[in-house]
């Protein structure tokens, strides 16, 4: 049997994202090819707002940046509770992720793309 693999960002929040690669993979099965999702998880909006505020920071005089820090805890505090509902959410999305669409032990990242399994070229296996 053929082998074909799916790449797409694979978001655990969007319903449409995870039903329309559930479709294309049990589509792909019609034709009798073995389907496998590539786990396409680009950088973060929070991640990239992280890399931002610390390059800022650097620039900052110490003055300056504990009246910014105070502002971006009070921020997360309040953050928190949105924070937990979404990662319920996630959460659910990957269970029904894990139960209907079958994803590869690979994972594409904007830095790497390396296998879990102990592969020429992966993290493990250099």
């Amino acid at each position: 049997m053929k082998k074909i693999g799916i790449i797409t960002i694979c978001d655990y929040t969007n319903y449409g994202n995870r039903l329309q690669n559930y479709a294309v993979q049990e589509v792909l099965r019609t034709f009798g090819y073995e389907v496998e999702t590539v786990a396409n998880s680009p950088i973060s909006a929070h991640e990239q707002g992280l890399r931002e505020i610390f390059e800022r920071s650097k620039k900052m005089k110490p003055s300056e940046l504990m009246p910014n820090l105070l502002r971006k805890v009070a921020n997360c505090t309040k953050k928190s509770i949105y924070l937990n509902a979404i990662y319920a959410r996630k959460m659910a999305f990957k269970e029904w992720t894990s139960k209907y669409i079958k994803e590869t032990n690979f994972t594409v990242t904007p830095d790497t793309v390396f296998s879990h399994d102990n592969c020429p070229g992966s993290a493990q296996g250099v």
